[in-house]
């Protein structure tokens, strides 16, 4: 496995983790999948436990895998508004672009988002065909929509039910109607939207399920092919739910939670492989 760190050119970066194709493992050298995980942490930080161990599971399935390290509001003061959504998008460009040298299928390019990265996962996938995000950052619509898109416990929705730290730290406290409404989920879903995973826990404590219950409701309405899951116990943030990505381990070890990845991984082969 080939693993190595790249820049992006607004100033994220990219941990790439890339399988080799020995001919026992890879025998018709078909390209590989790629999966670009997206960490939460509140818009504040970039938080660990959904990396590294997230991406050696999708790794044992056979995907290439990136994490995105997207700038941060650290101390409150500096709302990063879209640039966040920009490196995003400039790191499914770069991915893209990279797949022949990688052994990359472009076509089966799936983002996953956990928390404040689900958020961010899910304005690509709600704005990827805007013109306004091409004017920003010149990049064609094809070349950055996901293939698929997996959000962990999301944040979704700047409204009633909002993770208010969250959106406090993207766009700032005395954020505009208009600029609510844009990174209001709920608010920008078309028929355009990729193909959705969406899990949540009932019981969470910092951010409502009740999101997740208006982006799903609003995506389903549209058409778009959309797979949810809301698990009745435990509390944000689990990750894989084991003792891998445990933060409080007594409440973060949730087997029946744990199922969530089991189930998408057999979402993600029924969505890109047929």
């Amino acid at each position: 496995m080939q693993h190595f760190k790249l820049s992006c050119a607004k100033g994220a970066t990219i941990t790439c983790y890339l399988l080799n194709d020995r001919p026992s493992r890879n025998p018709d050298r078909s390209p590989r999948p790629g999966i670009l995980l997206v960490p939460g942490g509140g818009y504040h930080c970039v938080v660990d436990h959904e990396q590294e161990c997230v991406a050696v599971r999708f790794l044992g399935m056979g995907y290439h895998v990136f994490i995105l390290n997207y700038t941060v509001n650290e101390d409150g003061t500096k709302p990063i508004h879209a640039l966040a959504l920009e490196q995003l998008a400039e790191a499914m460009a770069l991915i893209r672009n990279h797949a022949g040298d990688w052994h990359l299928d472009p076509r089966r390019l799936t983002v996953a988002g956990f928390s404040a990265g689900g958020h961010l996962a899910g304005c690509l996938a709600v704005h990827w065909h805007r013109d306004w995000l091409y004017q920003r950052t010149g990049l064609s619509p094809e070349i950055i929509r996901p293939d698929a898109v997996i959000l962990a416990y999301p944040v979704t929705t700047t409204g009633s039910f909002a993770h208010k730290g969250s959106i406090d730290h993207l766009l700032g406290s005395d954020a505009s109607a208009e600029e609510l409404r844009l990174y209001s989920l709920e608010e920008q879903v078309t028929e355009q939207v990729p193909p959705l995973f969406i899990w949540h826990t009932q019981e969470d404590e910092f951010v409502p399920v009740e999101g997740t219950f208006l982006f799903a409701q609003a995506c389903i309405r549209a058409g778009v092919s959309t797979e949810l899951h809301i698990f009745p116990k435990n509390r944000h943030g689990l990750s894989l739910a084991d003792k891998e990505t445990a933060w409080e381990e007594k409440i973060s070890v949730d087997p029946h939670i744990a199922n969530w990845f089991p189930l998408c991984a057999e979402w993600l082969e029924l969505i890109l492989h047929n």
